[in-house]
């Protein structure tokens, strides 16, 4: 998806911080077991909230996984568990390149969705109803776009079909309504945040996007309509704190998703609005580093 939510090591208690990567390496272990090495390109920090909320992890303060060894470890990630949060991660990575190939006829989404053809026709074999909740979803949201509707009610179409998904994938018969509220107010940011940080691009491309002003550039955008970003950051965050208030942090996946949502959403609120590129990701295999902040 967009790669917002990011964990940022300088915010977060050490032990923390080793479940976090212990989760990010499940998702790509679950993607290469279930659909391919070639997947794995696919993987989003921002569906690691998927596997939380889903508590999927058998040890999530194990030892620190690695990419090589420790077989033992990895076979929990061919479960069926896994093997749905896997499938989401393609399916909506599917559906963004889709998007962008009917916004603008993006040569690069084509590619993609080409090179990836079988992992996403596996994915949607595997499971045809989160298929169709995304696929219905992102036509929604395509429509709302171009009746010209506002950020605020595209991103409810956006938070409608994160929230249809997860309660497909999850396995309990009694979604907690906590659950759906915190899934809920973070696809919305995550709707919102990535349209302000591509509005300068947008333009340039002629892309839609329900926050471009005519004859405003992206460089003046925020200055001059920072009042209006405001309201809608206020809305954003009314559902971001409501979530964060019904966290019942009874398990470190909760701490996790507690400190997305005071520490990381926040931040990146704050470099998009200062214009600022998100921090350089960095992958090492001892998995100590996440980013350069």
């Amino acid at each position: 998806m967009f790669g917002y939510l990011r964990m940022f090591k300088q915010h977060t208690p050490k032990q923390l911080h080793k479940v976090y990567k212990n989760y990010y390496c499940g998702m790509c272990f679950a993607m290469q077991h279930n659909y391919g090495l070639l997947s794995r390109y696919l993987i989003s920090y921002d569906l690691m909230i998927i596997g939380l909320l889903m508590k999927s992890h058998e040890e999530p303060e194990c030892d620190h996984l690695h990419c090589f060894g420790e077989k033992d470890k990895k076979h929990q990630f061919r479960g069926e568990k896994w093997k749905r949060v896997a499938a989401v991660n393609i399916l909506l990575t599917a559906g963004q390149l889709r998007d962008n190939i009917e916004d603008d006829n993006s040569l690069v989404a084509k590619l993609f969705f080409r090179i990836f053809a079988k992992q996403i026709k596996m994915a949607r074999d595997s499971y045809p109803e989160v298929y169709s909740y995304i696929t219905t979803g992102y036509d929604k949201m395509l429509s709302d776009e171009k009746a010209g509707k506002s950020v605020v009610e595209i991103s409810s179409s956006f938070s409608t079909l994160m929230e249809s998904v997860y309660k497909c994938v999850h396995f309990e018969s009694d979604t907690r309504k906590d659950t759906l509220a915190y899934i809920k107010s973070v696809a919305g940011w995550l709707y919102f945040i990535d349209q302000l940080n591509d509005y300068e691009k947008d333009v340039k491309k002629g892309r839609l996007n329900p926050l471009v002003k005519t004859g405003v550039s992206g460089s003046d955008y925020i200055d001059l309509y920072f009042s209006e970003l405001l309201g809608m950051m206020r809305h954003f965050y009314q559902g971001i704190r409501d979530a964060s208030i019904n966290l019942s942090l009874s398990s470190v996946e909760d701490r996790i998703l507690q400190n997305l949502l005071l520490s990381t959403i926040p931040s990146m609120t704050e470099k998009v609005l200062n214009r600022s590129k998100p921090p350089e990701l960095k992958h090492f295999r001892d998995g100590t580093v996440w980013s350069n902040v």
